[in-house]
């Protein structure tokens, strides 16, 4: 099953610091209390789960999608519709998507229409992250929390970019160093610290 093959990455999983270390170890736990429900949206209602009403929220993934061509690494980035801030491609996770990771590349190709090629990528487990996302009257969703697993994916900056514009406000490729000053994010700081330190050991 899906909800066990990301619970062996989870734990195999190297956090550097406490807060991902605390969330590497809630979605851990999330995934031995609800298995393949896990990663269910919270507002579909035609699921059944006997404790499905009271599912603080649900497994998401996004893609940190890196050109290591120049000598700065550069990152793809999205601005959201709903959130309105510069975040990963990603979203939730679909039947379709067979293996962790999977939600992660398909929604950054429907969200940035970037050419990557699905069938012979291997994600790379690179973040985890647990967030609140405000309730959203529009799709009746309440409040809830995205317990984020993020994939590193390797791409070219110089692949042909179509938005997705009913999710997506703008996409584009950022310098590594650029990418701070976006957001104060904690998990985006982490993961940019994460690509300096692989860019160094190369």
């Amino acid at each position: 099953m899906k909800s066990q093959v990301l619970k062996k990455a989870l734990k195999s999983h190297k956090a550097i610091n406490s807060k991902e270390q605390q969330d590497t170890e809630y979605l851990i736990a999330f995934i031995d209390k609800y298995q393949e429900q896990a990663f269910n949206r919270r507002h579909d209602q035609s699921l059944e789960h006997p404790e499905y009403g009271n599912l603080p929220g649900h497994l998401v993934e996004t893609a940190w999608i890196v050109d290591q061509s120049e000598a700065e690494p550069q990152v793809l980035m999205i601005h959201h519709n709903f959130l309105q801030r510069w975040l990963s491609p990603g979203g939730h996770c679909d039947l379709e998507d067979i293996k962790p990771g999977d939600a992660a590349v398909r929604e950054a190709i429907e969200e940035t229409g970037i050419d990557l090629d699905i069938q012979n990528i291997t994600p790379r487990l690179w973040d985890v992250d647990v967030h609140p996302i405000p309730a959203n009257p529009n799709k009746q969703e309440p409040e809830h929390l995205h317990l984020n697993t993020n994939w590193y994916v390797e791409a070219s900056i110089k692949a042909p970019l179509k938005l997705a514009l009913a999710e997506v406000a703008d996409s584009k490729w950022f310098k590594l160093s650029e990418v701070p000053l976006l957001l104060k994010d904690g998990a985006i700081s982490r993961m940019v610290q994460k690509t300096k330190q692989l860019t160094q050991a190369c």
